[in-house]
């Protein structure tokens, strides 16, 4: 009868597998452990990481990395609200009638960009890194860098594999040296980024991706550049009002009256470059599917798969970057863009450096500045104890009953010698009672 009672080992070891699952899940929240090589990795020699989980609640991430000498380590990665896309953006919603239903978080209430750094340890080398993060309904996207790779969670699928790309170029130091101003507008068709697909919870999101994309750029122009992003505005516009109705051969022709008529009414004289995420391209009238169309200060971006690093792409062309092979600056001739390698080159730093961004534009970032804090205080001189008054007396046997010249108090050590605290506090003493002797006369 005993028997009867035991539970098979088979389903003991589920309920248990179930058990720890939940418990992993309820504290890590969201974990990605499977990850897909994107393009040619020989001649990468570091490590790689070989999970991240994410617990939004203390907002840090668990990363276990796996070095070269086959060793894991597990590092705590905490995460930080976004400069470049602040908490308190300036959102210009949309007329009422924009698209219907409502879309979530078009205001971007709970939707979070994060920054991650890290955390130090005495004890082990951190590896070079940096982190470009979205999350918004307990789901994380977005890019980072841990050594010389690039990881990708993707938010247009509903797969949770991380692509992996190598990242040959690019900076260890990650430290610009220039800050841009840029701004979004986005219209009703890229909202609705999936209309024309069948990925089930994606529609209505595509602000998300449109701001995401910005913040990856971000991460990347400060790895290989040395510029970094502030996003000023984010400006819904329906996609009528966006078109010319007497330049729809030319889509840049279009979005350029737009900004001519408007871009005093929305502060957007003194940005660097204006995007436009658009749900079509339909109107360049170029026939060539790109995914991009720029000039030397917009940029209209279509909705596409590759979204996360194509806004980069449309950058480095408003830069007048060329198109290298093996960077993300390769030519893009599809709405369904594969980027085998996502930083720019040593070969687009150097044009930068000989032609270098309109000052207008551009505020200067020095990493020598002293940092400014508050001066600091003057300690108030407590009151000295009593019974250290009355040890010191004539009458009294002293603190020390010293058994060496005075002159050596100081270089000699042993029975009888003044330690420095205790002739810091004998010093103090003997002005206390100067000082004391004095106002007595």
């Amino acid at each position: 009868m005993s028997h009867s009672l035991k539970f098979p080992q088979q389903v003991l070891l589920m309920i248990l597998a179930l058990v720890a699952m939940g418990s992993h899940g309820l504290a890590l929240g969201q974990v990605f452990d499977q990850f897909r090589l994107v393009g040619n990795h020989n001649g990468v020699t570091t490590g790689y990481v070989t999970s991240i989980s994410f617990d939004h609640e203390i907002n840090q991430a668990t990363l276990h990395y796996l070095n070269v000498a086959g060793i894991s380590d597990e590092f705590t990665v905490d995460l930080t609200p976004s400069a470049t896309i602040a908490a308190g953006l300036p959102v210009f919603l949309p007329p009422a009638d924009f698209l219907q239903p409502p879309p979530p978080a078009l205001d971007l209430t709970d939707v979070e960009f994060l920054q991650g750094q890290i955390a130090a340890s005495e004890d082990r080398t951190t590896p070079a890194h940096w982190f470009r993060l979205t999350h918004y309904d307990n789901r994380w996207s977005g890019v980072f860098r841990v050594d010389n790779r690039i990881y990708s969670i993707d938010r247009y699928t509903d797969e949770d594999t991380i692509a992996v790309r190598a990242a040959v170029h690019g900076d260890q130091v990650f430290r610009p040296d220039q800050r841009v101003k840029v701004s979004a507008v986005i219209d009703e068709n890229y909202v609705q980024s999936d209309a024309s697909g069948d990925r089930i919870g994606m529609d209505n999101v595509g602000h998300l991706f449109a701001l995401e994309s910005v913040h990856v750029m971000d991460g990347l122009l400060s790895d290989s550049l040395g510029i970094t992003l502030l996003l000023e505005h984010l400006i819904y516009q329906p996609s009528a009002s966006i078109t010319d109705t007497t330049s729809q051969a030319n889509i840049l022709a279009a979005t350029e009256t737009w900004l001519d008529n408007h871009a005093d009414a929305f502060g957007l004289t003194d940005n660097f470059a204006t995007f436009y995420f658009r749900g079509s391209l339909s109107q360049t009238g170029s026939g060539t599917g790109q995914p991009t169309e720029t000039n030397d200060h917009i940029a209209v971006i279509n909705n596409t798969p590759g979204y996360q690093f194509v806004t980069a792409n449309a950058f480095g062309r408003l830069l007048n970057l060329a198109a290298e092979p093996d960077t993300i600056q390769q030519h893009l001739s599809t709405d369904n863009p594969i980027f085998t390698r996502v930083l720019w080159s040593d070969n687009h730093k150097r044009y930068l450096d000989d032609n270098a961004l309109p000052e207008q534009f551009v505020q200067r970032i020095s990493a020598d500045a002293p940092e400014v804090g508050d001066p600091p205080q003057e300690e108030s001189a407590g009151e000295l104890d009593e019974g250290l008054i009355i040890a010191e007396l004539p009458e009294s046997g002293g603190i020390i009953a010293d058994d060496e010249p005075a002159a050596n108090f100081i270089e000699t050590g042993g029975s009888g010698v003044f330690a420095p605290g205790v002739l810091v506090l004998w010093l103090s003493l003997m002005q206390y009672r100067r000082r004391h002797a004095f106002n007595r006369q």
